[in-house]
């Protein structure tokens, strides 16, 4: 188990995430800021390369002006895994966060090569002026997934502002 919370993580630069990596079979994130960072993905990168399953948890985190210069990765926050990938994302504030590439602005939730299989469940997180490449602006996921009571203003992507 991987616990990050309480911490600030403002302008690093990283191959993989920017302010943090974590590569593990459950990861939670809790209450932390990352400002200003730039990588693969922005933020923080979320992954597993094993064909097991994995569990993510972010609450109550901020991504403020990060950026990503990867290929489907997210600007604020990425997760992505080989076998089953079980995200959840509760009262994180994703702001200005951007992607140069085809992935969205804020939050990118996925297998690799679409290998593995997986669910997003996001509630009462907060998508505001992000801008993403190919995908969509404030949060793409490419497994299945449920969102509901979330906020999206002036978000921006090649297929869809918001999700």
């Amino acid at each position: 188990i991987i616990t990050v919370a309480g911490n600030i993580f403002t302008g690093n630069s990283n191959y993989a995430g920017g302010g943090a990596t974590c590569n593990g079979q459950t990861i939670m994130l809790i209450g932390n800021t990352f400002i200003g960072n730039s990588g693969n993905s922005g933020g923080v990168d979320c992954t597993y390369v094993n064909l097991s399953s994995m569990t993510v948890t972010l609450t109550g985190n901020t991504f403020t002006g990060n950026n990503s210069s990867g290929n489907y990765n997210g600007g604020g926050a990425s997760c992505y895994a080989y076998g089953a990938v079980a995200v959840t994302l509760i009262g994180n504030t994703f702001t200005g966060n951007s992607d140069i590439g085809n992935g969205p602005g804020g939050f990118f939730c996925g297998s690799y090569s679409g290998v593995g299989s997986g669910m997003l469940t996001a509630t009462g997180n907060i998508f505001t002026h992000n801008s993403g490449g190919a995908t969509g602006g404030g949060v793409f996921c490419g497994l299945g997934g449920t969102l509901s009571g979330n906020i999206f203003t002036g978000n921006s992507g090649g297929n869809g502002g918001g999700v």
